[in-house]
């Protein structure tokens, strides 16, 4: 009672405190310009998310894991000009991403992952948004090509778009942004993987997608590279042999971890179980001989790469075929 009565609020920080029900717009309305930080995650609201009221100044919006329904609104530029941090990631949210969100200037982080999302990305990305560094859009219904004109991007780093129904290139344009991680798998993205990854990428994941070609020998550079996972693709040619130069995988537990492969390996009979925190594995679809001279190699059908993991990837230990459980979406 006390809280609903207070109309110069800034910050409203009520996250993870078991709230229940529907957001009381007018106690909304009366707080709405002085606004500066909401943070409602980590509840049970329910309910369509607001689309009359304004919040001019709120630059941080924190809506993720509750029980959102309905449609972001439409007009969501003119409703919170100012935001710099958007999350309703995790929520039961459907409809098309608004056009609008793409002339929130000062936007710094999107993440809308895990909701019911469908239609295209929005296709007009354009450089005054050249704060926005993460977009997460993971996990949804997302359909058609990915936007060149987030080539325009210049400061993107993340770009998660995993797990949705993308189809076509990966554009070259994305090669004008400064992105260290990429996260495209579960899709059916097709073409040649992208030559053009830069340096200081550590995360490429295009696994279960309908890449074709080879591997690129420009990637050979990739020297921050942690994680590379190409897992079901339609790849063929040679591997090269600089893949055991990324001296950056020192740890690749997580990376593992997020695959859905049996512990349990066979190459003709039963093999101990594998600690998974002492190897490397670039997941690929496919791999005929292993050459412990270094040298490069075909690939042949459902067989992964393991190598030993030390401060430098020192030599291949052996290959075998690995069954899988699950498919990419959960």
């Amino acid at each position: 009672m006390w809280l609903q009565v207070q109309s110069e609020l800034t910050n409203v920080i009520l996250k993870n405190v078991e709230i229940k029900g529907t957001i009381p717009e007018e106690w909304f309305s009366l707080i709405s310009f002085n606004l500066t930080h909401l943070d409602l995650s980590n509840n049970q609201i329910n309910g369509s998310l607001p689309h009359q009221l304004v919040f001019p100044n709120v630059t941080k919006l924190f809506l993720q894991s509750n029980l959102f329904s309905g449609p972001i609104p439409p007009n969501i530029s003119d409703l919170m000009p100012s935001l710099q941090y958007l999350d309703l990631s995790e929520n039961h949210l459907y409809g098309k991403i608004p056009l609008s969100i793409s002339k929130i200037k000062q936007l710094n982080i999107l993440v809308l992952r895990r909701n019911n999302l469908s239609g295209e990305l929005p296709h007009h990305w354009n450089e005054s948004q050249m704060g926005l560094r993460v977009v997460d859009i993971s996990y949804n219904n997302i359909c058609g090509k990915i936007p060149s004109s987030m080539g325009f991007l210049g400061n993107l780093s993340i770009l998660v778009l995993s797990n949705n129904n993308l189809s076509g290139e990966i554009p070259s344009s994305l090669q004008n942004c400064s992105i260290v991680s990429i996260d495209f798998g579960g899709n059916r993205l097709s073409g040649n993987l992208p030559s053009w990854v830069k340096s200081d990428i550590f995360m490429l994941r295009l696994r279960s997608n309908l890449f074709s070609g080879i591997i690129p020998r420009k990637w050979c550079n990739l020297h921050k590279l942690r994680i590379l996972d190409l897992a079901q693709n339609n790849l063929s040619g040679f591997m090269p042999n600089c893949l055991n130069n990324f001296t950056a995988m020192d740890s690749i537990a997580n990376c593992i971890e997020s695959n859905s492969f049996e512990k349990e390996i066979w190459a003709g009979k039963k093999l101990k179980f594998v600690d998974w925190k002492a190897v490397l594995v670039i997941n690929l679809r496919e791999t005929r001989a292993i050459n412990e001279q270094g040298k490069e190699i075909k690939w042949s059908k459902d067989a992964i790469l393991i190598q030993k993991v030390t401060k430098k990837i020192k030599r291949v230990l052996f290959c075998c075929p690995l069954t899988e459980r699950n498919k990419e979406k959960d």
